[in-house]
């Protein structure tokens, strides 16, 4: 084996096991349809099918990341309602694959 083969092969084997290896998950999260909404606040509760049912603070504080907050709007039975969806993410980072 080459010297260089055998440098390549050690820097691979030492970078290789400290490589990061990202992944994570989304969801999306709504308010309650209301006929008369305020604006949303840190007080608004969401629901979201993985993250519960929690406030944008307690989002933050169990890792999610917000990614975007969108308006919503319904017309039924003859009441114009709003709603906000919420997307949100969370990214967590193994360091060797064990983690």
């Amino acid at each position: 084996m080459s010297t260089v083969t055998t440098i390549g092969a050690l820097l691979l084997s030492l970078f290789g096991a400290t490589a990061a290896h990202a992944g994570g998950r989304a969801d999306i999260c709504y308010t309650a349809w209301s006929a008369s909404a305020p604006p949303p606040t840190t007080a608004s509760v969401f629901v979201c099918p993985q993250a519960g049912t929690a406030t944008l603070g307690q989002l933050a504080n169990a890792g999610w990341i917000m990614v975007k907050l969108l308006p919503m709007a319904r017309f039924e039975n003859d009441t114009y309602q709003t709603s906000e969806q919420l997307l949100i993410r969370q990214e967590w980072i193994y360091r060797n694959g064990f983690d």
